[in-house]
């Protein structure tokens, strides 16, 4: 076994293990290492991941998201997502498939109107991401116990309640309120994301959480793992790489679009991320 294998644990389980048809998956996986880009998929049901430790970028209608150790990500039926052209980082991370019906049984045995219920309530969560609580994290752990078990019909009486609480449990976490700092974090995210093509400055980005910029870099480094320097950077090489991959211009437009100061730091820049030239990419 390779070294880079040792440092992968990945397990998971299907209906044939637990008895469940509406969870297609229960998953988890602990790497050490970036593993490959997630390409764009889509899913029947509900896909719920919780990241244990570490940082992971999705993608969804376009847009980006940043989870942090500790969060909740959520799709509904049919959504499409990725991890856009970024690796999936190195961390661990429990997910779960959702179907909100499966043939003429209801989710975990429940009456229909329990069932519709429930469903509902994951339909009309409005966000996309967001903190799991101590109760949530220990409902992961408690179902991935679960499952090493053999099965019995007490087995498949527990994990039918375990299913049920996540889902409550997901559904207190999502109603619960955002705190003012995570908001203005969120604008900073979002901020960068609509000038990536200019050149951002972390004083402009200090004030938009009312922060100096010394205090402002440590917290921004806490929430995402990297300078906001570096941050910026990955983001606009990102950007630049699907310019080029698209066909809307050659390599000096991209390195003048994204505002580095040569086509020979654009380039520099560029491998040190794709391990590739930016010329690789043209389409």
């Amino acid at each position: 076994m390779s070294k880079a294998r040792q440092r992968i644990e990945r397990s998971t389980y299907g209906p044939k293990e637990h008895g469940f048809p509406e969870v297609p998956i229960f998953g988890n996986y602990n790497t050490e290492i970036a593993l490959n880009p997630l390409s764009v998929h889509a899913h029947e049901g509900f896909e719920i991941c919780y990241l244990v430790k570490g940082h992971q970028y999705y993608t969804v209608f376009g847009k980006d998201y940043l989870l942090k150790s500790g969060d909740i990500y959520i799709t509904k039926p049919e959504e499409k997502h990725s991890s856009g052209k970024q690796s999936q980082e190195k961390g661990e991370l429990y997910w779960i498939n959702i179907l909100p019906k499966c043939g003429r049984k209801y989710i975990f045995g429940l009456k229909k109107e329990e069932a519709d219920l429930l469903v509902g309530k994951l339909l009309g969560i409005k966000k996309r991401y967001f903190p799991a609580s101590t109760e949530l994290k220990n409902a992961f752990l408690v179902i991935h116990r679960l499952m090493l078990l053999s099965r019995s019909s007490l087995k498949h009486i527990a994990l039918s309640n375990a299913f049920v609480h996540l889902i409550l449990e997901l559904l207190k976490c999502a109603a619960a309120k955002t705190t003012h700092e995570e908001e203005n974090m969120n604008k900073v995210i979002q901020y960068i994301d609509e000038h990536i093509e200019e050149n951002i400055r972390v004083p402009a980005l200090a004030s938009l959480m009312g922060l100096s910029s010394s205090w402002f870099k440590a917290r921004f480094r806490k929430e995402t793992g990297l300078p906001p320097a570096e941050y910026i950077m990955r983001k606009k090489v990102l950007k630049a790489r699907e310019y080029l991959e698209t066909g809307k211009g050659n390599v000096s437009d991209a390195a003048m679009k994204f505002g580095f100061s040569s086509s020979q730091h654009f380039a520099t820049a560029f491998k040190r991320y794709n391990k590739q030239n930016p010329s690789f990419f043209l389409k």
